[in-house]
């Protein structure tokens, strides 16, 4: 056992880098500015575009054979202002960068690049559930954003939990 990272924050970290690739210099629509791993608190205007993220729930976990196959919902929150399109028209945006980010390998960041599923195959499956466009903010601040929800699946051993199991 020489990695001693839970598998759970392994997947957040691979998450984690895949989102800093949203950059206008990638093809993106937009330039993240700020990540931040279960911010509790609401993002200032000055961090925006921000992405949050964080663990919903383990709904499910099956062992079979000392091989132990779980199920990781993950959502993940990008958040903006804008007064010059409406807020649902920028939430969708802010959505489809989010979905081209963790579908691509750091190193082939670019939306044009071929897709890298499941986290680079780090785990089984990786899909969006769903989609939730917020708003709020003031009429003369408008804030909007996107909360996705992620499920991810993956195997450990039961002797070894730090160790994700690929096939």
């Amino acid at each position: 056992m020489a990695n001693l990272i839970p598998a759970e924050t392994q997947i957040l970290n691979e998450i984690e880098k895949r989102l800093w690739n949203i950059d206008i210099a990638y093809g993106y629509q937009t330039k993240v500015q700020k990540i931040e791993r279960s911010r509790l608190k609401p993002f200032e205007n000055g961090d925006l575009p921000a992405i949050s993220f964080w663990i919903v729930d383990e709904p499910e976990s099956i062992t079979e054979y000392g091989i132990e196959t779980n199920t990781l919902n993950i959502v993940i929150g990008y958040f903006d202002k804008t007064r010059d399109e409406p807020l649902s028209d920028m939430a969708t945006k802010l959505k489809t960068d989010i979905n081209i980010a963790v579908n691509r390998a750091t190193s082939a960041p670019k939306y044009t690049d071929e897709m890298s599923v499941n986290l680079g195959d780090l785990i089984d499956s990786f899909v969006r559930l769903t989609s939730e466009y917020i708003t709020g903010g003031t009429d003369k601040n408008p804030i909007g954003g996107v909360l996705c929800e992620y499920q991810a699946i993956y195997k450990v051993s039961i002797e070894d939990p730090y160790t994700i199991i690929t096939e």
